[in-house]
């Protein structure tokens, strides 16, 4: 036997197939009390999870570990330089949902674009007002795409069968522009976009990235699409930048509180407005949860964890 995991969520059983084969032993729990798991992660050699927060108290009590999975992209929720210093390996699969991520983000543009949730909207009260529902096409747009890694890639590679202009900005990966895709300066995209969508990972560089100075730097209106995560933009901000039509419209999948048990009253004000404009269109953290997507995170991870040994 290889050692012991424990798996934690809701999780494709590729994973446990494939890590079992193998030579691993697998624990599977679909949940657990942030209290209780230090009391049992002892004996385990890895720990995976999709949405689930490890901090230093669970990362101590592993004495054990050698690695954590997290099923998916983001690490926000994971301590990995703790988990580093620990000597403990800290894996994703953001290859996994990429596919689906950008797939949902061309959903929201073309939305917004033509006033498809508007006008479905309307119709379903028997309103019928061709004129004011008239859409816009996405091939005479720019769009700018900020962070060229998994998710952003992807999307800038579908963007090019729309016949628009792509300007993409990288803080740390320069080096990939081709004929179809420009590789330019947050400057030019202040300049000529028409349509922004954000593809950052969420730590403290990148908190509130979406704010007020980031917005007010356009040189016109434009469509914001978030898919990556919450915590990247100030929600305020962005309301009043719609308000004072800053912003042509919104596209959401992530929010600054995903946690309906613990939302602030402010929060729930901002998202009630949000929810109430016609400019917006807001969705559940789905944005990388596709049927497909679910399996291709679980089966890179698991691969990813065999080659460690």
């Amino acid at each position: 036997m290889k050692g012991k995991v424990l798996i934690i969520g809701n999780i494709e059983a590729v994973l446990i197939k494939n890590l079992t084969a193998f030579g691993f032993q697998c624990d599977y729990l679909e949940n657990i009390n942030h209290k209780k798991l230090p009391n049992i992660i002892e004996p385990y050699c890895g720990l995976v999870v999709r949405t689930f927060l490890i901090g230093q108290a669970i990362i101590d009590a592993g004495k054990n570990l050698q690695f954590i999975g997290r099923c998916g992209s983001g690490l926000d929720k994971i301590d990995v330089a703790y988990a580093a210093s620990k000597n403990i390996k800290v894996i994703n699969s953001p290859e996994g949902n990429a596919n689906a991520v950008a797939e949902h983000a061309i959903g929201m543009i073309l939305s917004l674009l033509h006033n498809l949730n508007k006008s479905d909207r309307e119709m379903r009260r028997f309103i019928f007002d061709r004129k004011r529902n008239t859409g816009s096409e996405l091939a005479t747009k720019t769009v700018g795409i900020i962070g060229f890694g998994n998710t952003g890639s992807r999307l800038a590679s579908k963007l090019c069968s729309f016949g628009c202009s792509i300007l993409v900005h990288d803080k740390y990966f320069t080096g990939f522009g081709n004929d179809a895709i420009k590789e330019t300066s947050l400057n030019e995209i202040f300049e000529k976009a028409d349509i922004v969508s954000v593809h950052l990972q969420g730590n403290t560089e990148t908190f509130e990235y979406i704010n007020a100075n980031f917005i007010n730097q356009f040189d016109k209106p434009i469509y914001l699409i978030n898919t990556s995560r919450g915590m990247i933009m100030n929600t305020r901000d962005v309301w009043q930048a719609l308000k004072n039509k800053k912003l042509k419209g919104i596209g959401l999948d992530v929010f600054e509180n995903e946690n309906l048990a613990t939302i602030t009253f402010r929060q729930k004000q901002l998202f009630k407005k949000l929810v109430r404009s016609n400019k917006t269109i807001v969705t559940p953290h789905v944005a990388g949860w596709s049927l497909e997507a679910e399996f291709k995170i679980a089966d890179i991870l698991s691969k990813k964890i065999i080659s460690l040994y």
